[in-house]
């Protein structure tokens, strides 16, 4: 565990929070409910880090500055009513040009540098199968890069790569937000647990999918969480947050966006169970930074790895 005293990326620097928001599709709506406990709370927010739905999530916390901006977005247009299943024939079974679409007019040609904290994404290039952190660059692709779940979405080419959801390697990325230089992490996981069923999706996307895929959709979606849970578990014994939040998603699928206020509910009721936890780093976390007052720098600059132009 690290010391709240000190910036592990930069010796005696700036006492950093980190906040982490892993993969989950849907399920990743949680997070708001939990960010709104945080900013109740008072908990210092001095970065964020995703993949998937939470590099998402990350994204848009970082252009609108609160969990009541993010709730009135997403009650106006929820992601996922930007995209429907792909008729064409193209490399992916959703057709997620309507989804690039709501990015783009919601981000425009804003860079990581005009979001309101430092945010890192995940995405995983297809053919090396090395990991990127995104870090600086246009926001919009970078979402595109982090929520392209393969098979779904097709991979997005940027700089001579092909670039899948960064979940396929690090679904819950704390490892990052130390990098940044996190000196405390607080993570929240909504992947379904590899031992319990996830919940099926809603009727349309099923049988869309059954269209598609054939009867293996229900063997192919069970084997993907599992993996995914897999590695999710090793990432987490390598890289322990200060605290790891598990709402309690069960009962809803990736894909039950319609469902986003019962989500986010649960994601509230979650970070309120361990209130003890939280106000104990966060009382941690304002002791060491009245020790460096200079510490406590949202925006600040920090180390710059990929961009995606």
């Amino acid at each position: 565990m690290s010391n709240a005293n000190t910036n592990p990326a930069g010796g005696g620097g700036p006492v950093r929070s980190g906040i982490v928001l892993g993969g989950g599709g849907a399920r990743g709506l949680a997070h708001v409910g939990v960010l709104a406990v945080l900013e109740r709370e008072g908990y210092p927010i001095d970065l964020l880090t995703g993949t998937s739905m939470g590099g998402l999530i990350a994204g848009v916390y970082g252009l609108l500055g609160s969990s009541q901006a993010i709730m009135e977005l997403l009650d106006a247009r929820p992601p996922g009513e930007a995209t429907h299943m792909s008729r064409a024939p193209r490399p992916e079974l959703y057709e997620s040009r309507p989804f690039r679409r709501w990015l783009r007019e919601l981000f425009g040609a804003r860079t990581f540098a005009d979001l309101r904290w430092p945010i890192g994404m995940t995405a995983v290039d297809l053919d090396s199968g090395a990991e990127l952190a995104i870090t600086r660059g246009p926001v919009a692709p970078a979402i595109w890069a982090t929520t392209a779940i393969p098979g779904i979405y097709a991979p997005v080419e940027a700089g001579g790569r092909r670039l899948v959801d960064g979940g396929v390697l690090n679904p819950v990325p704390v490892d990052l937000a130390r990098r940044m230089g996190a000196a405390i992490t607080l993570a929240i996981d909504v992947l379904p647990e590899a031992d319990h069923a996830a919940a099926r999706m809603p009727a349309p996307y099923h049988q869309a999918m059954l269209r598609k895929l054939g009867v293996m959709t229900d063997h192919v979606s069970k084997a993907f969480d599992i993996l995914l849970a897999a590695q999710r578990d090793s990432r987490l014994r390598e890289s322990p947050p200060d605290l790891l939040i598990t709402p309690d998603l069960r009962g809803f699928s990736t894909v039950d966006y319609t469902r986003g206020p019962e989500i986010m509910a649960r994601g509230v009721a979650a970070a309120e169970a361990v209130l003890p936890e939280i106000h104990r780093l966060r009382d941690r976390l304002r002791a060491a930074q009245a020790q460096n007052p200079n510490g406590h720098r949202p925006g600040a600059a920090l180390p710059l790895r990929e961009q995606l132009g």
